[in-house]
């Protein structure tokens, strides 16, 4: 049996505190905010592309988006309406781009690759350099 760091081996003497991670906390957290999403749940924003609505979390777009950061937190007319109208992009992309924000991942196909980049660019996305930099010689 292995000595409990919390518990010293010399009598008296204090642990030091030690911080504790979990790897599955923010995965976890991602899960979730993604089905109070598909149920349309807390959702306190509607995306329009193509006449189709998106509905989504604000404080999850703005973390995500430098674009939608500066919508929602600058004195923008979309700053506080329930609904915002998205052009530029097609709502089939617009669909893969918000399932990325919820969930990390990016659906990829021969289909939909010319678009994603773009989109991403002009939605000013945050991810990895895996995700987005993979993209480039692809068009």
């Amino acid at each position: 049996m292995w000595p409990c760091w919390l518990c010293p081996q010399v009598p008296g003497a204090m642990a030091p505190p030690k911080d504790i991670m979990t790897n599955s906390h923010a995965k976890s957290i991602l899960n979730a905010m993604n089905a109070l999403r598909k149920s349309n749940t807390l959702c306190d924003v509607t995306l329009r592309v193509e006449h189709k609505d998106f509905p989504a979390h604000r404080i999850v777009l703005a973390a995500c988006s430098d674009y939608f950061c500066a919508m929602f937190t600058s004195e923008l007319s979309e700053k506080d309406k329930p609904y915002v109208d998205i052009q530029g992009l097609t709502a089939s992309t617009m669909e893969i781009l918000l399932d990325f924000v919820y969930t990390e991942t990016v659906h990829v196909t021969v289909e939909n690759v010319q678009e994603l980049l773009p989109a991403a660019c002009l939605l000013q996305l945050k991810g990895n350099a895996e995700c987005w930099g993979g993209l480039h010689g692809c068009c």
